[in-house]
C-alpha cells in the first residue's frame, strides 16, 4: 500500500475544484528534515513505497533534502511526487533517481495563467532532455492528470502537450467540491456523464489511453453505447474499474493522519495514537472504509451487486457524507453500549 506524505498543506495554485482546501487554506505548514524523517520512519513500518504530497510539495525549501534523504533509505523501493510541476524545473536532475516517478497534475493556460503554464512546459522538457540522455522515455519518469470539472471541460491544452512529449497514458478524473451540501450521486454523475465521456472519446481519438482514478462514474451508468466504444477501442476495462474508492493515507505536517482528503472531517487523527502504520491501516479499514458501501443516498444503489461486492463505491464517498457519518455514529454507540 502506497503512504502519502504530505511535505506542506500550501499549494501555489488555488483551483477552486480542489479537493485539498479544506487543508491548503489554513496556516500554512512546512515539513523540516527532522520532523519529515519521524513522519518517514513511521511509514516505512508498513509500506516501502512512498509518496510525497501537498499542498505543492516542491515549494517546501527542503524538498531536496527531503528526497535524497527517502531515496537514500534502503527500506523504501519506490517514490512518487505528486506535483502540478510549476516549481520542477530546478530539481529535474534529482527527480532523476531511479526510485522516482512523479504524477503531474495539468491545468490549462486559461486556468492558470501563461507564466506558470510555460513553468510547466519548461520542466517536462528539462525532464525529456534528462530521460534522453539516460536513454530512457520520458513515460518511463512521470505520468500527466487533469482533473475534469464543469460541463464545458476542453480537453485540446492536455492532448496537445501530450502529443507535444509523446505521452499516452492519461489520469483522468471528476472534480468533485468538498464543501457542498450533501448531493444525489447518481444525479451528479448523470449530469456530467455526457461532457466527461466526450471528453475521454476525444482523448482516445487522439491516440491516447486515458485511466480513471478519484470519483470515477458508477459502472451502472454507462449505456451500452459507451460501452461499445469502449470495447471498439481496446477500452473495455475503462469501465469495469468504474466507482472504485482506492483510498491513499496521507500524513500531514501537525502529525496527524486522513484517510482521504475529501474524507478529513471523519478520518483525521494523530499518528501518535498507533504504533505503527498497518495498526493505522486496519483503524481506517474497520472504523471507516467498511461502511462505505453502506452509505448509498440512492434506492437504486440499494440491491446492487457491485455496491454490496465493495466494487463500486457511488463515487467519492464525500458526496454521501451525512449518511456515511450516520453509519459511524451508529457504530459507536453499539460499541459505547457494550
Amino acid at each position: 500500500m502506497r503512504i502519502g506524505i504530505a511535505l506542506t498543506n500550501a499549494c501555489n495554485l488555488h483551483c477552486e475544484y480542489c479537493f485539498a482546501q479544506n487543508i491548503t487554506r489554513r496556516h500554512h505548514l512546512f515539513l523540516k528534515p527532522d520532523e519529515y524523517k519521524e513522519l518517514l520512519e513511521f511509514s516505512v513500518t508498513g509500506s516501502d513505497d512512498i509518496g510525497l504530497a501537498g499542498g505543492e510539495p516542491m515549494i517546501n525549501p527542503w524538498f531536496r533534502e527531503i528526497l535524497n534523504m527517502t531515496v537514500n533509505d534502503n527500506r523504501v523501493h519506490h517514490v512518487i511526487v505528486y506535483s502540478n510541476g510549476i516549481n520542477g524545473e530546478k530539481y529535474a536532475d534529482d527527480l532523476m533517481n531511479p526510485k522516482v516517478s512523479m504524477l503531474i497534475n495539468v491545468n490549462s493556460e486559461k486556468d492558470i495563467g501563461t507564466e506558470s503554464y510555460e513553468r510547466i512546459d519548461k520542466f517536462l522538457a528539462k525532464m525529456k532532455e534528462n530521460c534522453d540522455m539516460m536513454g530512457m522515455h520520458l513515460s518511463d519518469k512521470l505520468g500527466l492528470g487533469v482533473n475534469i470539472y464543469g460541463n464545458d471541460f476542453d480537453p485540446k491544452f492536455i492532448i496537445d502537450l501530450m502529443h507535444k512529449y509523446d505521452l499516452v497514458y492519461l489520469r483522468t478524473s471528476i472534480t468533485t467540491r468538498v464543501n457542498e451540501p450533501e448531493l444525489e450521486v447518481l444525479d451528479y454523475f448523470r449530469d456530467r456523464l455526457d461532457s466527461y465521456f466526450n471528453v475521454i472519446k476525444t482523448c482516445i481519438e487522439a491516440g491516447l489511453i486515458p485511466t480513471a482514478d478519484c470519483n470515477q462514474v458508477p459502472r451502472c451508468l454507462w449505456t451500452e453505447e459507451h460501452k461499445q466504444f469502449f470495447i471498439s477501442h481496446g477500452m473495455e476495462d475503462f469501465v469495469k474499474q468504474s466507482g472504485c474508492f482506492s483510498p491513499v493515507i496521507t500524513l500531514l505536517p501537525d502529525k496527524t493522519a486522513i484517510n482521504c482528503f475529501s474524507l478529513e472531517e471523519i478520518s483525521k487523527v494523530d499518528i501518535d495514537n498507533f504504533n505503527n502504520l498497518e495498526e493505522l491501516i486496519g483503524y481506517y479499514e474497520v472504523n471507516i472504509n467498511n461502511f462505505i458501501p453502506s452509505a448509498y443516498t440512492n434506492e437504486q444503489c440499494k440491491n446492487c451487486i457491485a455496491r454490496k461486492k465493495k466494487l463500486c463505491s457511488m463515487g467519492c464517498p464525500s458526496m454521501h457524507m451525512k449518511s456515511l457519518k450516520k453509519f459511524i455514529d451508529m457504530e459507536e454507540n453499539l460499541k459505547y453500549d457494550e
